[in-house]
């Protein structure tokens, strides 16, 4: 849409004493803690899930050696998808503009860009309590990232979601023991350590009480704080869809070192280009990226939505 003198008659009249556009301060990019960051070089990625061979079976003497093979389990599609903004400025507009609005137009669009991929980042999360996802928002199992009964491709079904909590002691707690319990897809003990939560700004006090302090909070007998040794960190994220939101993520233990399978792809970053069109002397300026988000395993995320 082109911006016309006579839509912005107040940015062509002096005596304003101050024009409030673009003022506020940029928040520190947030989603590239949480997210693997990826490149592509395709119109779609896919992921495999495959079993192993789960335990060893008794041979008694003189019989022959069992042998199973590797079970296969189905495909994620990581389907990138376009984005892009403009903002068009007529030639008078340009030349009018005695408070240099216009000039500026260029960090609207960027903090718009930079608002945009943030959201697009924490869609996975913001997707996870999910009762139907859309296929963007599944993983392997067909179902939402955090959920009561997520299904092994050797018929058992595994936790990463309690029964709904506020964030709490007994939610650490839980959720810790959570991640001690888990199984791979056909039963054998796994390890994947907790490390950070992932929480939005409504928590942040309870965090800090919970986590930083070497004494059980909320008592006055000097019981030692038991969560301490387990070294664990949070985060507060500012794009979250949902207030009470948490989830307790790993930072190792899956296949090449990551903690977790939330995963952020980059077929093209954000490219700005600008030109003047002839007829009119207008000038338009517009951004285009592609990108795409997901994940195919739920191990190395805990997750409740915080609602008691």
């Amino acid at each position: 849409m082109a911006m016309r003198t006579s839509g912005f008659a107040h940015l062509l009249a002096p005596g304003q004493r101050k024009v409030w556009f673009e003022a506020f301060q940029e928040r520190p990019t947030e989603y590239t803690s949480v997210c693997n960051i990826e490149t592509s070089s395709r119109a779609y990625e896919t992921d495999l899930r495959v079993a192993g061979l789960g335990g060893v079976v008794e041979k008694p003497e003189g019989t022959a050696t069992q042998y199973v093979e590797a079970v296969q389990g189905g495909q994620k599609t990581y389907t990138h998808l376009s984005y892009g903004l403009g903002y068009r400025i007529t030639q008078e507009m340009y030349d009018d503009d005695l408070y240099r609005v216009m000039n500026r137009m260029g960090k609207a669009l960027a903090r718009a860009v930079s608002n945009a991929i943030e959201v697009l980042g924490f869609s996975v999360l913001n997707h996870a309590f999910d009762a139907s996802p859309a296929a963007a928002y599944q993983g392997f199992d067909g179902l939402a990232l955090c959920h009561t009964a997520h299904t092994m491709l050797g018929g058992a079904t595994q936790a990463n979601r309690p029964t709904d909590i506020a964030f709490s002691m007994t939610a650490i707690r839980d959720s810790v023991l959570r991640f001690e319990n888990w199984d791979d897809e056909l039963g054998l003990p796994i390890l994947l350590k907790p490390k950070k939560f992932v929480i939005d700004p409504s928590n942040k006090w309870a965090a800090r009480e919970i986590l930083g302090s070497g004494f059980k909070p909320y008592t006055a007998n000097n019981e030692v704080n038991a969560l301490m040794d387990e070294d664990l960190s949070y985060q507060v994220v500012h794009y979250l869809a949902g207030t009470g939101y948490w989830y307790l993520m790993s930072n190792g233990g899956l296949q090449g070192g990551v903690g977790h399978d939330i995963n952020f792809f980059w077929r093209k970053k954000p490219v700005h280009s600008a030109d003047d069109d002839f007829d009119t002397g207008d000038m338009k300026v517009k951004v285009f990226f592609r990108a795409s988000v997901g994940f195919g395993y739920w191990f190395g995320v805990d997750g409740s939505d915080g609602v008691a």
